[in-house]
């Protein structure tokens, strides 16, 4: 089809962004709380383990975490059999501490993370489903003890909120810092840091490649991502979900003016439709079909409210306050055009899954697809995962996009790395 009319989807960590700060924060965060158990030497899961998970869909560190400490504690309890650990986590982490051998191996993750991504419960976020599933032959495999016990359910419990899960809100002060952390949530920081983000994150993308891209006069993007953000309207009574990380990553990259359709923006529909932000984020078609309107009307509520309008609503049903809002803004809406090239740059299956299921449901709409899928990744497991969802896999996104310039006869190809899944 004609190509004038395209549409570029930016998925942010791993594309876009190093996330060296999540990283470093989530390995931070984890060992800390390793090191309060009383273990001294590193715990936490590395680049190979991360991947595994990555290429199953599982990209928040949120889950990672608890997950992460689960394992640990139910390794340290493999080397000290003989204790009973109680109840609270802070008084276990007290019991453990007092009688730690130092004796604990690493958790065995390659084995732990395997299949973690079929484990979903729908409508809940990853580890927070497993909570109602503990009683299942895979849960007490991997936590054989921890399965049994009230500690479980206080680590998989509530862990988006960081006013009751102490390990993820250390996280976030650590990807903040203490002075973002006091100022998004009102709160004081429970020590002081700098950002993680604004420190060990680096861009990934030559700016002068997105500018090429988007210098034609038909060409719009927007960012897709998983990231917390801000909301798209403001929200006195609500502060859990609104940090700004996303919004910090597209400063480092200086994409000025590109809307951001993040956690935060998702929360903001989720929270008046009163379900889990989850079920609104990748792999459902949500996301991206709020992404694809932004990018067409150039702002991150329009699209959020025109997806709630034609998805939504059908899906989760019908909220008083959203439709005053979509009567409001209803004359900025876009009028859906008859063709469309959509462009996505991920590392991650879901998000081209997330995206060809978008395109589908714009096809029942009338709008007809061309969707090019733009797989970023070095690490094998997710090299294949994205090449059995369709994608054509590059090792950073200046090569994909050298090679959607050079489709689109701009110039001449650089010369690139060649990628298997092999």
């Amino acid at each position: 089809m004609n190509e004038e009319l395209s549409i570029y989807l930016f998925d942010l960590d791993g594309v876009l962004i190093q996330p060296g700060g999540y990283r470093r924060a989530l390995r931070d965060t984890i060992n800390d709380w390793a090191g309060r158990m009383g273990i001294t030497h590193d715990v936490a899961p590395n680049e190979e383990d991360i991947a595994l998970l990555e290429a199953q869909g599982v990209t928040s560190e949120w889950d990672m975490i608890p997950f992460s400490l689960a394992l640990t504690i139910e390794s340290w309890w493999n080397s000290h059999p003989e204790i009973m650990l109680p109840e609270d986590l802070n008084q276990a982490i007290s019991v453990m501490s007092q009688a730690s051998r130092n004796e604990v191996p690493r958790p065995r993750y390659n084995w732990a993370f395997m299949e973690l991504g079929k484990q979903r419960v729908s409508g809940y976020p990853l580890v927070e489903g497993l909570g109602l599933k503990k009683e299942e032959e895979w849960m007490k495999e991997r936590f054989p003890r921890l399965s049994r016990h009230p500690l479980l359910d206080t680590l998989f419990s509530s862990t988006r909120d960081i006013l009751r899960h102490l390990p993820n809100r250390d996280f976030q002060v650590r990807v903040l810092g203490s002075e973002i952390f006091e100022s998004t949530y009102q709160m004081a920081a429970p020590f002081m840091t700098h950002s993680y983000l604004a420190t060990w994150d680096r861009p990934l993308v030559e700016k002068g490649l997105l500018t090429e891209v988007f210098k034609r006069g038909n060409s719009w993007g927007a960012v897709i991502t998983a990231r917390p953000s801000r909301s798209p309207l403001p929200s006195p009574n609500r502060l859990v979900g609104y940090s700004p990380e996303a919004e910090i990553a597209v400063g480092l990259i200086e994409l000025d003016g590109i809307p951001v359709v993040g956690h935060g923006a998702l929360t903001y529909i989720a929270e008046h439709l009163e379900i889990h932000a989850e079920q609104l984020l990748k792999p459902s078609p949500f996301q991206a079909l709020a992404a694809i309107m932004a990018a067409l009307s150039g702002d991150a509520l329009i699209g959020l409210l025109w997806a709630y309008q034609v998805y939504a609503k059908p899906s989760w049903g019908t909220n008083s306050y959203l439709d005053l809002l979509v009567d409001k803004y209803r004359s900025r809406f876009p009028q859906l055009p008859s063709g469309l090239t959509v462009h996505v740059f991920e590392d991650s299956p879901i998000g081209i899954q997330a995206s060809r299921r978008s395109t589908q449901f714009l096809g029942k709409l009338g709008c007809w697809v061309d969707l090019h899928a733009w797989g970023i990744s070095r690490q094998p497991a997710k090299i294949q995962a994205l090449v059995e969802q369709g994608a054509q896999v590059f090792p950073d996104v200046n090569q994909a996009l050298e090679a959607v310039l050079a489709r689109q006869n701009h110039r001449k190809r650089a010369p690139v790395e060649e990628v298997d899944s092999t």
